[in-house]
């Protein structure tokens, strides 16, 4: 009896099984976007520096493969606006250079 209980419930991973050693299907799809890059710098003075930069990220969609399914999917790109604003300056670089000289002489 209790055999009779395990075989029915292994029957249908049996079959899924038997589906996956299947040939996959091929699927092709393409992508492609357009990823601009602006950037503003303002120089305040020789050590000093400001800048703004916009740029479009991206990561492509793609193509997948359920092999117990036999069945393929795709999924979307997705895109991020990337903002970044900044200030340079050299006064560390500056302050260290300065403190290694005091300490050899």
């Amino acid at each position: 009896m209790t055999a009779k209980i395990v075989a029915g419930l292994n029957t249908k991973p049996f079959a899924m099984a038997a589906d996956a050693s299947g040939n996959e299907p091929l699927v092709d799809a393409s992508f492609n976007a357009f990823l601009p890059k602006l950037g503003v710098s303002f120089h305040i003075n020789d050590d000093m520096t400001t800048s703004f930069i916009f740029q479009k990220g991206y990561r492509s969609g793609g193509v997948g493969t359920n092999i117990a399914r036999a069945a393929t999917y795709t999924y979307d790109a997705e895109y991020t606006n990337n903002y970044e604003l900044s200030y340079r300056s050299l006064w560390l670089v500056t302050n260290t250079i300065k403190k290694q000289e005091m300490q050899v002489a």
